[in-house]
């Protein structure tokens, strides 16, 4: 009896051995299928800037192209300034003496206008983004980042993991030099559930940055 649970056991540990190893070929697997998407992803921007560049020139349009590519334009809200999205979440008060607007101005650079502080916030309780130090540390969460990759990437995974101060830093951190439109389309690409966790979307945007520049 003893050699026969002895024997049992064996088994089971073999198993659970090549299960791990499974999973982690699985994982890699994963990885690299995200590196090709994202390579695919690269040659149709290429070809499709390629396409545009043409058309510019041979209709003597050509200028500069470099014209805030931060912020595309679209079916996007109007523009408001970073000031302005600061100022309209504190009360008047805290928002009407020019120290304070130096103070605004200082907690907005680096920001391309107001949309992140406005996504940020707006997935927060209003009482957390409601004072100059509060909302100097969403501004600098949103340095480089764009609104429409905050909202994008909160749209991927659960509401209560994109709810808090330290959840968006990271969400930021996510959308800091990497392409929204590379997120979206390797997204769009792969199982729902490889792309629902901010792990993941972290991994996915690494491989973005990698061919961004």
């Amino acid at each position: 009896m003893t050699l026969l649970k002895w024997a049992f056991m064996m088994l089971l540990l073999a198993s659970s051995s090549v299960m791990a190893e499974t999973s982690i070929e699985q994982k890699s697997l994963d990885i690299e299928k995200v590196k090709s998407l994202v390579k695919e992803f690269e040659l149709e921007k290429q070809k499709q800037d390629f396409k545009r560049n043409l058309t510019l020139v041979l209709g003597g349009q050509l200028r500069t192209l470099d014209v805030d590519h931060c912020e595309p334009d679209g079916d996007l809200p109007p523009r408001t300034s970073c000031m302005e999205s600061v100022c309209e979440r504190l009360n008047s008060w805290d928002c009407d003496s020019q120290s304070e607007l130096n103070q605004v101005a200082d907690m907005c650079r680096g920001n391309h206008n107001g949309r992140c502080i406005s996504a940020m916030c707006d997935k927060m309780n209003s009482w957390d983004c409601d004072s100059l130090s509060e909302l100097s540390d969403v501004a600098q969460s949103c340095r480089g980042v764009r609104g429409s990759c905050v909202d994008f990437v909160c749209s991927k995974v659960s509401s209560w993991d994109c709810d808090s101060l330290s959840e968006l830093r990271h969400v930021g951190q996510i959308c800091q030099g990497a392409r929204e439109s590379c997120l979206e389309f390797t997204c769009s690409r792969l199982n729902s559930w490889d792309c629902d966790s901010l792990s993941e979307l972290e991994q996915i945007a690494e491989q973005c940055r990698s061919t961004s520049h």
